[in-house]
C-alpha cells in the first residue's frame, strides 16, 4: 500500500532557486554540464538524507556509482551509515529503465510503486527520487513520454516527489516543449545561471488554493445536506468545469514561465498570421522591440520570405491535421531587411484550432560554421586533386628521365664493354662479362621503375592497354592467375578519368599481392550509362572490413582509392570478410567535371568500407 500526501506539507528541495514543494511534485531540470547535474543531485539528496526521507538515485550514464558516492560524501559527512542502512539506493540506468536491454515502461513504474511502498513499510517520511533521461534512444521517445504522463499521475497525492533531469544539448525546441508539459515545475541552469520556469510562490500558491477548496467543500457539504441531490448534480458541472479551468490556467502558467525563460525563442501566433506574444529571445532574433509587438507590427507571414510560403503551408497542414508538425528550417525577415536562419516547431493551443506556440532556435552561428566547413573541405579537395596532379607529373618526369637519359646511357656502357676484346685475359673476358649481366639487370630494373612510375602506354595507347599490360606483368612477377576482362568501354576517356581508374587498379592489385597472398585475381572494366565501372576482386585472406572501417587511420592505400574516387565525382567501396576475399569496386563518371560541393559531399557519403 502507499500513503497519500498531505497536500500543505512541503519538502525542502535543496535547489535554492526552486525552494520547498509539496508531496506528489514530479519535475525537471535541464542542465548544460556534467559538473552542473552533479552538483544539483547532491543538494537535491542531501536534503532528503537530512529530511528522513528514503532517496532512489538512478544515475546519468555521464556519471559512475564512484564519483556520485564520492560528490555526496563531501555534502554528507556520515554517508556510509545511510549506505549501510538502506536509506540511499544508487541506480545505475541499464538496471532501472531497460529489461534485457530494451526500455520497458510498466516495469519501471511498478518499480516507482515498489519504493513508494518500501518508504512507507519502513516509516520513511516520504520516498525522494531522481532519474536522467541521457540513455533514451530516439525509438523511445514517444514511449518515454506516455511514461512521464503516467508517472506524473501516479506520484500526485503520493508522500514521494521526483526529479527528471535533462541535458540541453540534448534536447530540441520541440521536446523541451514536450517535457515541461509532463511536469508540475521545470527549472534550468545555463552558463552557470539558473532560470525558472515555475516559481516556489505559484507551488505554494496551488497548494493552499487546493486546501482551501477542499475545506470549503467539505463545509459546504457538511451545512447544505438538505440539498445534497440538487448540490451533486451541480457539484458534477462545476467540478469538470473546473479541472477544465484549471488544466487550461496551468498550462498557460507554463507557457508564460517559459516563454519568459529566454531558453529558446517561444512565439504565440493565429493562422491568420499575428504574433500576438514573444519573449525577448525572439524578438531580439528578428531585430523588433516590444513595443512593436504590443502594437501589432509582427505577423510571422510577413516576417516569412515569399519562397518558404510553400514549407509553411505544409506545416500549417500538419498542424490542423495532427495539432503538431514536425520541426523545420526556414528563414525569418529581420526588420532590417536581412535574414536569420532558424529551426521552427510548432503545435495548436486547445481548445482554439486557429492559435499555437512555436519554439524558435537562432540558426545562425550553426550555418556560419556549416559554411566555414564547407569551404574547408573544397580547398582540402582542391589541395588533394592538385597534390595527385604534381605527383603524375613528377611520375611522367622521372619515368622518362629514367628511361631516356639513364637507360640510354646504361645500354652505351653495356655496348662499349662488349666492344672490348681484351688482351686474350680469360680473366679480363670474364669480368667484362659479369659486368655486362650487371648492366643487364640494371636496365631490367630501370625499366620495370619506369613503368610502375608511369606506364608509357597510359600516355600513348589509353587506359585499356595500360591495365592488360599491369595486369599481365603482375602476375607474372608474383606467380598468381589474374584476369582482365572488359565489356562496352570507350577508348576516347577524359585523361584524368584514365588515370585515376589505372591509379586504383595499381593499389588495389598491389595490396591484395603484399598483404592477401591471392592465388587468383580479377580485374574487370565496363562503361555501365554514364558511369565507368571498376572492380578488382581477389581470393585471399580478406580482412574484417567493418573493424577496419573505426579504426583511424584505415590504411593509406584504401584511403587513396577512396580520395581519388571522390575527387573525380565518384565512389568506391571495399568489401572484405577475414578468408573471403577483398573487392574493390569503383564507379566514377566518364567525363571529369569538378562538382559542385552538395553533389560532392552525396559521393563522399557513399564512399566506404564494409563488411
Amino acid at each position: 500500500m502507499t500513503i497519500e500526501s498531505t497536500a500543505s506539507e512541503l519538502r525542502k528541495t535543496g535547489i535554492s532557486v526552486l525552494g520547498d514543494v509539496r508531496w506528489g511534485t514530479h519535475f525537471c531540470y535541464f542542465y548544460e554540464t556534467k559538473e552542473d547535474l552533479l552538483e544539483t543531485q547532491v543538494l537535491y539528496f542531501k536534503a532528503g538524507l537530512e529530511s528522513q526521507e528514503f532517496c532512489v538515485w538512478v544515475i546519468s550514464p555521464v556519471l559512475s556509482v564512484e564519483e556520485v558516492k564520492d560528490a555526496l560524501g563531501q555534502a554528507v559527512p556520515d554517508l556510509h551509515r545511510h549506505l549501510a542502512e538502506g536509506d540511499l539506493e544508487i541506480h545505475s540506468h541499464q538496471e532501472w529503465y531497460l529489461d534485457e536491454g530494451r526500455y520497458n515502461p510498466p516495469r519501471v513504474l511498478q518499480s516507482w510503486r515498489d519504493k513508494l511502498n518500501q518508504a512507507v513499510a519502513r516509516g520513511y517520511a516520504g520516498m525522494r527520487a531522481a532519474g536522467d533521461t541521457a540513455w533514451i534512444q530516439k525509438k523511445d521517445r514517444e514511449s518515454f513520454r506516455e511514461y512521464e504522463k503516467t508517472l506524473d499521475e501516479l506520484i500526485a497525492d503520493q508522500r514521494g516527489i521526483i526529479l527528471c533531469t535533462y541535458a540541453l544539448t540534448r534536447s530540441s525546441g520541440g521536446q523541451i516543449f514536450d517535457v515541461v508539459h509532463n511536469h508540475q515545475a521545470a527549472v534550468a541552469r545555463r552558463h552557470g545561471i539558473w532560470e525558472v520556469l515555475e516559481t516556489p510562490e505559484s507551488i505554494q500558491a496551488k497548494a493552499e488554493i487546493k486546501r482551501l477548496n477542499e475545506k470549503l467543500e467539505q463545509r459546504v457539504s457538511e451545512r447544505t445536506s438538505e440539498l445534497a441531490k440538487i448540490n451533486e448534480q451541480l457539484r458534477g458541472e462545476v467540478t469538470e468545469r473546473r479541472v477544465a479551468e484549471n488544466a487550461l490556467r496551468e498550462s498557460e502558467t507554463r507557457f508564460r514561465r517559459l516563454l519568459a525563460s529566454n531558453i529558446t525563442g517561444v512565439i504565440f501566433w493565429t493562422l491568420p498570421g499575428d504574433i500576438v506574444d514573444a519573449n525577448d529571445l525572439f524578438l531580439n532574433m528578428v531585430g523588433y522591440t516590444r513595443e512593436d509587438l504590443r502594437q501589432g507590427k509582427l505577423s510571422w507571414k510577413n516576417l516569412t520570405p515569399p519562397e518558404y510560403a510553400p514549407v509553411d503551408e505544409k506545416a500549417i497542414a500538419e498542424l490542423v491535421a495532427t495539432g503538431t508538425c514536425a520541426p523545420f528550417e526556414k528563414e525569418y525577415l529581420r526588420k532590417d531587411g536581412s535574414r536569420v536562419p532558424v529551426l521552427l516547431g510548432s503545435a495548436l493551443l486547445e481548445p482554439q484550432k486557429d492559435a499555437g506556440s512555436s519554439f524558435v532556435v537562432d540558426m545562425t552561428e550553426r550555418k556560419k560554421v556549416e559554411e566555414k566547413l564547407e569551404r574547408y573541405t573544397h580547398l582540402l579537395q582542391t589541395f588533394s586533386r592538385r597534390l595527385f596532379e604534381v605527383q603524375e607529373e613528377e611520375r611522367r618526369h622521372l619515368a622518362r628521365e629514367l628511361h631516356d637519359e639513364i637507360g640510354q646511357a646504361l645500354t652505351a656502357a653495356k655496348i662499349i664493354l662488349q666492344s672490348v676484346t681484351g688482351d686474350g685475359n680469360s680473366a679480363t673476358v670474364a669480368r667484362v662479362q659479369e659486368t655486362t649481366a650487371i648492366l643487364d639487370r640494371l636496365l631490367g630494373q630501370v625499366r620495370q621503375i619506369s613503368l610502375d612510375l608511369r606506364p608509357s602506354m597510359l600516355d600513348d595507347l589509353g587506359l585499356l592497354p595500360a591495365l592488360r599490360s599491369l595486369v599481365d606483368q603482375q602476375g607474372r612477377r608474383a606467380s598468381v592467375e589474374m584476369r582482365f576482362s572488359t565489356e562496352n568501354v570507350t577508348e576516347s576517356l577524359d585523361a584524368t578519368i584514365q588515370t585515376t581508374c589505372f591509379r586504383i587498379a595499381q593499389e588495389a592489385i598491389t595490396n591484395a599481392l603484399r598483404h592477401a597472398r591471392p592465388t587468383h585475381v580479377e580485374v574487370d572494366l565496363r562503361q555501365e550509362d554514364e558511369n565507368l565501372r571498376l572492380v578488382i576482386r581477389d581470393n585471399g585472406t580478406g580482412f574484417d572490413a567493418e573493424a577496419a572501417a573505426q579504426v583511424q587511420p584505415v590504411g593509406l592505400g584504401l584511403i587513396g582509392i577512396s580520395e581519388r574516387a571522390a575527387l573525380v565525382g565518384g565512389r568506391a567501396k571495399i568489401i572484405s570478410s577475414p578468408n573471403k576475399g577483398t573487392t574493390v569496386d569503383v564507379s566514377v563518371p566518364l567525363t571529369f567535371r569538378p562538382q559542385p560541393q552538395a553533389v560532392r559531399r552525396k559521393n563522399e557519403q557513399n564512399t566506404g568500407i564494409t563488411g
